[in-house]
């Protein structure tokens, strides 16, 4: 016998298909870069960087043994004060990687990195456009996911001509 295999709602199956789109790994990163100083506070802030974020598990670089090793203490305390820059579940584990910084966020010397390229923001028209066409949709969570998408792909699309409605 064949088991029998699960069909995904639509919300679920459209969040799969679009997140890479939608939450790229570098936004998420981005946003620990820009909290990092004030979550772990200045002292900290100059001994670690957050590397990479993954599947839930974030890497901290440290610069030292010493550090690293007093970090490992405070795993559980440094989740909860960064869980609330991510979206909810986002954040379940913390990596310890002991290396040299490459950029200091607690150093007002070193800018903190920022992405190559910022799309312009969405332009009012666009806005109301893509709030019309979700407008109908019934399951909230399908609506944003629909409507951010929309957004999305109006501001790429700019140069290749308008969507159709």
């Amino acid at each position: 016998m064949r088991k029998q295999e699960r069909l995904l709602p639509l919300r679920e199956a459209m969040a799969v298909v679009t997140e890479r789109l939608l939450d790229h790994p570098v936004g998420r990163a981005q946003q620990l870069w820009r909290g990092w100083t004030e979550v772990v506070g200045p002292l900290l802030s100059r001994h670690t960087e957050p590397v990479r974020l993954s599947d839930g598990t974030l890497t901290i670089r440290v610069d030292s043994p010493a550090w690293k090793s007093e970090l490992e203490f405070i795993k559980p305390e440094l989740l909860e004060r960064l869980a609330p820059l991510l979206p909810a579940g986002e954040l379940k584990r913390i990596q310890l990687k002991q290396g040299s910084l490459r950029l200091a966020p607690g150093n007002a010397a070193v800018p903190v990195p920022v992405p190559l390229f910022q799309p312009p923001p969405p332009r009012p028209e666009e806005i109301a456009r893509i709030t019309q066409a979700v407008a109908e949709v019934a399951d909230p969570d399908l609506r944003d996911l629909l409507y951010r998408l929309g957004i999305k792909l109006a501001v790429r699309n700019r140069d290749a001509g308008p969507l159709s409605s």
